[in-house]
Parts: structure tokens; sequence; C-alpha cells
């Protein structure tokens, strides 16, 4: 079954897993983000974490007032 895919402007969120699938333990997902793309403010999750895995170019996340460029591997 295709999970829902989701679209915010240039970006692109597929996911590949639903809290359904994992008895409300983890989702996972693909975000496609097109180079020089304005990406608004992401949300704040205080009841899990997150974890993310570059693929392809450079995106810089702000996390605690810190950049860190997420990069392939």
């Amino acid at each position: 079954m295709k999970k829902e895919t989701i679209k915010a402007g240039q970006i692109i969120i597929d996911f590949l897993l639903e809290a359904a699938d994992t008895n409300g333990s983890a989702s996972m997902f693909e975000f496609t983000v097109p180079a020089g793309a304005k990406v608004p403010t992401p949300p704040y999750h205080e009841h899990f974490d997150e974890t993310i895995y570059g693929l392809a170019g450079v995106m810089t996340f702000t996390v605690e007032d810190k950049a860190i460029d997420i990069i392939p591997g």
C-alpha cells in the first residue's frame, strides 16, 4: 500500500513507515529538498527522538543554536 506523501512548497515528504506500522515506536520518511529551496522551521518533538541521514547534497540544521551540516552518510 502506498504511504502518504506530503508536499509543502518545494519540499516533498514520502512516508516509508508510519506509527501504526511500528506499534507507535517510530516513523520513517524520505525528505526531498531541492537545492536552494527555502525550508520552513521544522517542528519540535518533545516526546521522541529524530534521526537524520543524508543521501545526497548538504542541508544545514540548527540544533540548540549550533549549525550542523547533514551530508551523505
